[in-house]
């Protein structure tokens, strides 16, 4: 194969971009037969075989060429070798530039794996080096890396912090599509985590479109589940609809994880929990993949159960625990835990009467002379306010 490729790059009357294509289709063979050595050997080559190839062209080669390489647990190993080859041989070749990106891409690498620690242990060096070169670009990539990983961890204010810095940078400096459709869905994620659903749903949209101009169609998806999701959880089930008529949008009506939200969104808007358990239980291994979207529909699934408890309840002064768990199909240990933590949170005003396996309402007593108690606390200031000056 390599001989092949020597014959094809050696040729004077071969054109360039056909060279580039030999080039991709050797090394993506290397790859689908899981030989990253010869891919390693095939690179450093590469100078060799094609006598006027210019540091910028490897440079894009290389770059296009990771960008088709499948991060997975099985071949990271095999990746991270290649990279850390690739990165001595760059800075023996004095390919300071080349050196980085392959650096940036080791840390894409560790992150893909859910390598979280190793990969803000790396970006501190790698940053400090880019920040010499005024290399705007790696940088902002590194900030959203470094949030992505401490966003993992579970560092919130930190990963925040890394965010509001690439958000900086990409306001003074250029900053490819696709780039600032990673920060608006991370923005729209952490905006989610505050509850703020209506604010994440903007920042979801404009990741969507970044994604789709980018020509990214997995993180599209990502973008456009996200989107669905937060409209669920800002009780807005109506516009999930109105989502799905977007031009960008009908490329991934098939994915699963797409599916699986809009039948959670039709459960929500009918607040038919039975419906909504039955749903996350059937798809619970496509919905555990994704840790955002799990969090999220736990909390949903808290916030509709508190709900038909409280439908349930509102007619009577005394109800039966068994009663409310036969409504909603559920043990009555269950619905016993919810409502002590709903008492104690004043969702429902009532105690629990242990003997009797039963739920005693109380009236709820509004506040009265909240008006006449404002009045008299002015009344008093303007005393104090009026005896000093």
């Amino acid at each position: 194969m390599t001989e092949e490729l020597r014959k094809v790059l050696a040729s004077k009357i071969t054109a360039l971009e056909e060279k580039e294509n030999a080039v991709f289709a050797t090394l993506n063979a290397y790859v689908s037969r899981g030989d990253y050595t010869s891919v390693a050997d095939t690179i450093v080559e590469l100078k060799d075989m094609w006598q006027d190839l210019t540091t910028a062209r490897v440079t894009k080669i290389i770059k296009a060429f990771f960008e088709t390489i499948p991060y997975c647990e099985e071949s990271f190993e095999a990746i991270l070798n290649l990279l850390e080859r690739l990165i001595t041989w760059a800075d023996s070749e004095g390919k300071k530039m080349l050196r980085l990106d392959l650096q940036c891409k080791r840390i894409y690498a560790l992150l893909k794996t859910g390598k979280y620690v190793d990969t803000i242990d790396q970006v501190g060096e790698v940053m400090r080096e880019l920040k010499k070169y005024d290399d705007k670009v790696n940088l902002i990539t590194l900030h959203v890396y470094e949030s992505k990983a401490l966003y993992e961890l579970k560092n919130i204010s930190k990963s925040r912090a890394c965010l509001t810095s690439a958000r900086v940078l990409a306001v003074s400096a250029y900053c490819p599509s696709h780039l600032q459709a990673q920060i608006d869905l991370l923005s729209g994620m952490y905006i989610c985590d505050e509850r703020n659903y209506g604010v994440a749903s903007s920042y979801f949209i404009e990741a969507l479109e970044g994604f789709t101009l980018g020509k990214l169609d997995a993180e599209a998806c990502v973008a456009l589940r996200y989107l669905i999701l937060s409209k669920i959880m800002a009780n807005k089930c109506d516009e999930v609809a109105v989502v799905l008529r977007n031009k960008s949008t009908m490329n991934h009506l098939d994915d699963r994880t797409v599916k699986t939200l809009l039948n959670i969104s039709i459960a929500c808007k009918d607040r038919d929990l039975k419906t909504y358990s039955d749903v996350l239980v059937t798809n619970s291994d496509v919905i555990g993949q994704d840790a955002f979207i799990y969090a999220h529909m736990q909390y949903l699934y808290d916030a509709l159960l508190e709900k038909n408890i409280v439908k349930i309840v509102e007619p009577y002064s005394v109800v039966r625990i068994d009663f409310i768990a036969r409504m909603l199909c559920f043990d009555v240990d269950v619905i016993e835990k919810k409502l002590r933590k709903m008492i104690l949170d004043k969702m429902v005003c009532g105690t629990l009467d242990h003997i009797n396996q039963s739920l005693i309402l109380h009236e709820v007593k509004p506040l009265h002379g909240f008006a006449e108690d404002c009045a008299r606390h002015i009344e008093a200031l303007n005393l104090i306010a009026s005896t000093k000056y």
